[in-house]
């Protein structure tokens, strides 16, 4: 049986003067490549690789990138061990993180549509005891915008609604109880508890009511600039191999090959990734 190995480490002393970058990010390395295979992610990959020579921090940040680019080509060797960074200020990373062999391939998340909505309640929820009356479906209909994390939100808010109901029946039932009939207190408090907990449709409305998207119109459009800035540079020749679409975008450029690849040449092959840059979504 194969196992995974999960490693979390703190970039913030990277930049310390304590710890110098090559040893930071020799130690960051070493491990996984002792566990190998093994995936290298890196969250908030803008935060340790951002574009040199803004000179703002004495040279501490184009030190940082320096050794964290010569510990990237040195991944190249060994095939077991792949890096992964996510990002939502792309612009600000240093190109060089994105060139051929490094982070060459660009992957554009966009927003979770009706269907992955849908996907993401169900796994919020799949251990969550909730009542009859609960439409996944018609939750997921009224979150347009919501990013998973936001989703992920209006179920724990749901969750906490109903604990919070639950602590004011028991308050409610226990106020004309005297504090010395313990057994009578006692007694009231496990008759509530015999209902079992579930959240219901009416905890959801709330807890929506309650809630906003943190992804605002114009940071979306943002984002989308960004994705369409990678892929013109792509398209230029002076980026990566291009930020992807989702698999939607792609769908119309798979349907015209036939079932099997033969009569497909090398060149319609390539132009999947070409002609990328000019479709819409």
């Amino acid at each position: 049986m194969n196992e995974c190995l999960s490693l979390s480490m703190d970039h913030v002393p990277c930049c310390s003067r304590s710890l110098t970058p090559r040893h930071f990010f020799f130690s960051f390395f070493f491990f996984p490549t002792q566990a190998s295979p093994c995936i290298l992610f890196f969250d908030e990959m803008d935060s340790i690789a951002k574009a040199r020579g803004n000179g703002s921090d004495s040279g501490v940040g184009d030190r940082v990138v320096n050794q964290l680019l010569t510990e990237m080509d040195g991944v190249g060797a060994r095939k077991d061990l792949f890096i992964i960074g996510a990002s939502n200020m792309i612009t600000l990373m240093d190109p060089a993180v994105m060139r051929n062999g490094r982070l060459d391939q660009l992957v554009y998340i966009p927003m979770p549509d009706l269907e992955a909505r849908k996907a993401i309640f169900r796994a919020n929820l799949r251990k969550t005891p909730i009542a009859d009356n609960v439409n996944t479906d018609l939750l997921a209909e009224h979150t347009e915008g919501y990013s998973g994390a936001d989703i992920n939100g209006i179920c724990q808010t749901a969750v906490k609604l109903v604990v919070r109901k639950r602590l004011h029946d028991v308050k409610k039932a226990l106020k004309n109880i005297p504090m010395e009939a313990k057994e009578a207190r006692k007694k009231a408090t496990m008759e509530i508890n015999k209902t079992p907990l579930l959240i219901t449709h009416e905890c959801f409305e709330i807890a929506k009511n309650q809630s906003k998207a943190s992804i605002s119109a114009q940071e979306h459009q943002r984002y989308l600039a960004q994705r369409d800035k990678m892929s013109e540079q792509s398209a230029s020749g002076t980026g990566s191999m291009g930020m992807t679409q989702d698999d939607q975008h792609l769908v119309g450029k798979f349907e015209k090959m036939s079932a099997g690849t033969s009569g497909v040449d090398d060149a319609s092959l390539s132009n999947i990734y070409d002609d990328s840059d000019s479709d819409e979504d």
